[in-house]
C-alpha cells in the first residue's frame, strides 16, 4: 500500500484569500484543513 498524497489548494479570491488541504488515499479524498 502506498502513502497518501497531500494536495494544497490556494484560492486567491478578490476580497479574501483561502486555502485547503486534502489527502488523496488510493481513489478517495480526505479533508485535512482549510483557512
Amino acid at each position: 500500500m502506498q502513502g497518501a498524497t497531500r494536495i494544497l489548494g490556494i484560492d486567491p479570491g478578490l476580497r479574501r484569500t483561502g486555502w485547503g488541504i486534502v489527502d488523496l488515499i488510493g481513489t478517495s479524498l480526505k479533508f485535512t484543513a482549510c483557512g
